[in-house]
């Protein structure tokens, strides 16, 4: 039969609290310009989401959810679980032993406070026939390969109001006959700025190179800016596109 002292010692050290620490960050998880949802970006909209995870005792996360995310329907909600699991934790201890624990963060999307300047006018050189017509083939080509709605990200959107946009960009943006038109006329100044009598096989600027100097020659073509800002427009006063405080 156990001593009285051995009863109370019993009794003392299960009534003793566990030493805890809990997760905390290790690597905090931050939005990068490229997490930003394209049609987000492109109607200038943020928004901020609440992802809760669990903190493994590894310090990797797992189980990622948005659990609030404002404006909703923009896809900030998915982004920002990407943005998270990107992340790593010193985990909860109990003990000095790491155990798993939820963690919430709150990511933020915010966007540059001016948009992109818009692009001077051409003031290169004239192309020459052959540049223009070489440009031509190119341009058939590469405006049929272009799908017309790729840029916008419109899978990010609800299917109601993918409808609704789809509807606005059909009116706002060329069609494939005038964005031929409009890459006809900017491949050629590109070939007479670069001194070149054909479009080569490949492209015969760097991607970054190419679409910036691209841009500058087309300025004139289709105004592009002006497009943005109507859609935004029209998005924001239809829709909700920024969070309430």
């Amino acid at each position: 039969m156990p001593s009285i002292t051995a009863l109370l010692m019993t009794f003392a050290v299960s009534g003793v609290d566990p030493e805890m620490a809990n997760a905390t960050w290790l690597n905090a998880p931050v939005a990068r310009p490229t997490d930003y949802p394209r049609f987000a970006s492109i109607v200038r909209a943020e928004g901020h989401v609440v992802v809760q995870c669990e903190s493994l005792p590894t310090g990797a996360l797992s189980a990622c959810t948005a659990m609030s995310e404002k404006p909703a329907g923009l896809g900030f909600g998915d982004e920002a679980v990407r943005v998270v699991e990107r992340g790593r934790t010193v985990p909860r201890t109990v003990d000095g032993t790491p155990a798993a624990s939820r963690i919430q963060t709150r990511i933020p999307f915010r966007i540059s406070s001016e948009p992109p300047p818009k692009p001077g006018p051409w003031i290169g050189p004239e192309p020459t026939a052959g540049q223009r017509e070489s440009a031509r083939r190119w341009a058939i080509q590469a405006a049929s390969r272009m799908p017309r709605f790729a840029r916008f990200g419109l899978e990010e959107l609800p299917a109601d109001r993918r409808a609704v946009v789809t509807e606005w960009i059909t009116e706002l943006y060329p069609d494939r006959q005038k964005a031929q038109e409009i890459f006809t006329v900017a491949a050629a100044r590109l070939l007479a700025e670069i001194g070149l009598a054909e479009m080569p096989p490949t492209r015969p600027l760097d991607e970054g190179t190419w679409n910036r100097r691209f841009a500058a020659a087309s300025a004139d073509q289709f105004d592009g800016a002006a497009a943005d800002a109507e859609l935004r427009r029209r998005y924001c006063a239809r829709y909700e596109c920024a969070p309430s405080r």
